[in-house]
């Protein structure tokens, strides 16, 4: 304990220094987390989808409009999921297919907006982490669980939605803004980010509720539900082991069934999703190291001259009986203070954007590899700066001290 006491009184005897080193700390740690934090907005959109784009596959768009209404007298005759599911028929081999399916409640009138249902497969609603505000994403059985965007219906989190018998509980709000899972945008030159719409309460034209595609099944009254029906674009996985005979089959099916088909393969979203995720990262990641590197240099330095300056207190602790290895300790407490400072420091001011909307200006998210990754930069920083100290320590002998300032 005395040595963490000595590690203060050192310190703050060399505070101007100190206050020098912290300074170039706080600024590298908050960097840092803000490049860590715009990788992870990245990723949260990227995550949901990465475990499906990296098997063969294909992301199949159509409008089916030639089989779905009389080209004569343009009544309606069937929906795209009957259509589709005729198309999925002639498939080759075992595929899985993923869709979103959206909805409205028919007596719906009690708001300036219309509450939209997106009832999300499964396999992706369970990996989705998008940012919310208040509450979960909740998992349970046997009972029907929401995530409602910031809404003009006031729901909030805990609160119940009915559609017709059944009961829907809110587990958790989006922040606002926010991204919407969503198959209904199509581009040729598709990348992860067109799977959701990005959405913004004072623009949107709906209230979002999302679900998973399961619990449309447990919807009793589906009759309270209009406008319901897949959204435009389905993902279609098959498995590894197919032949690249059947995949070229499965895209001649596919591509023959109804209007404007057009197929992109996995692969090539992936490529273009991978290139998406990780682009700010390559382009801030040298610049970071630069500052890493010029802080580590101060910090290191900045280590050695109050080593130096402190070589005559060290003797004085040496002759009072302690050991010359622990007076390595109390330089090694003294950097340790001004890390952690630091570390605190940079943390409460990502806090306090986060709290005032800094966040949604610049796009990040904060995760666990935050606390992880500024951990081991500190640990890592804090490694290094005692390198000097410790050469200091082994040339510097405390009789040569003692002799120098006539102890």
């Amino acid at each position: 304990m005395k040595y963490i006491k000595y590690g203060f009184s050192a310190f703050t005897k060399h505070l101007s220094t100190n206050i020098i080193i912290i300074l170039q700390l706080i600024f590298l740690f908050t960097a840092l987390n803000v490049i860590i934090g715009n990788y992870n907005s990245r990723d949260i959109l990227y995550s949901p989808y990465k475990s499906i784009l990296k098997n063969k596959g294909y992301a199949f768009y159509t409008d089916y409009e030639s089989e779905m209404y009389d080209p004569q007298t343009g009544e309606y005759l069937r929906s795209f999921d009957d259509c589709f599911k005729e198309t999925e028929s002639k498939l080759i081999g075992e595929y899985n297919s993923y869709v979103i399916y959206s909805a409205e409640i028919a007596d719906d009138v009690q708001s300036q907006k219309r509450l939209k249902l997106i009832f999300i497969d499964d396999r992706i609603y369970d990996n989705l982490e998008l940012p919310l505000v208040s509450g979960k994403w909740e998992n349970k059985e046997n009972e029907i669980y929401g995530i409602i965007s910031n809404n003009t219906h006031n729901l909030g989190t805990g609160s119940s939605v009915y559609i017709g018998d059944s009961k829907i509980t809110i587990s958790g709000e989006l922040t606002d803004p926010t991204y919407i899972p969503s198959f209904t945008l199509w581009i040729y030159n598709l990348c992860v980010t067109d799977f959701y719409s990005a959405e913004y309460s004072k623009t949107s034209q709906y209230d979002y509720l999302l679900l998973k595609l399961s619990s449309l099944e447990s919807i009793k009254n589906t009759n309270a539900l209009v406008g319901n029906g897949y959204d435009g674009m389905v993902l279609i996985e098959f498995s590894d082991d197919i032949s690249n005979e059947d995949m070229e089959l499965n895209k001649k099916i596919l591509n023959s069934s109804g209007k404007n088909v057009t197929l992109t393969s996995f692969d090539d979203i992936k490529n273009r999703s991978d290139v998406y995720e990780n682009e700010e990262y390559n382009k801030t990641k040298p610049i970071i190291l630069l500052v890493w590197i010029i802080t580590l240099s101060g910090v290191i330095c900045s280590s050695a001259i109050i080593t130096v300056k402190s070589l005559r207190d060290y003797t004085i602790f040496y002759i009072c009986g302690s050991k010359w290895s622990q007076c390595l300790l109390i330089s090694f407490i003294n950097s340790a203070i001004s890390v952690f400072i630091s570390m605190g420091i940079a943390m409460g001011l990502i806090q306090i954007g986060l709290l005032n909307g800094f966040s949604e200006d610049i796009g990040f998210v904060i995760k666990e590899n935050n606390i992880l990754i500024t951990l081991i930069v500190a640990v890592i920083t804090l490694s290094l700066s005692i390198i000097m100290p410790l050469i200091i320590f082994k040339t510097k002998q405390p009789k040569d001290i003692i002799n120098s300032y006539n102890i």
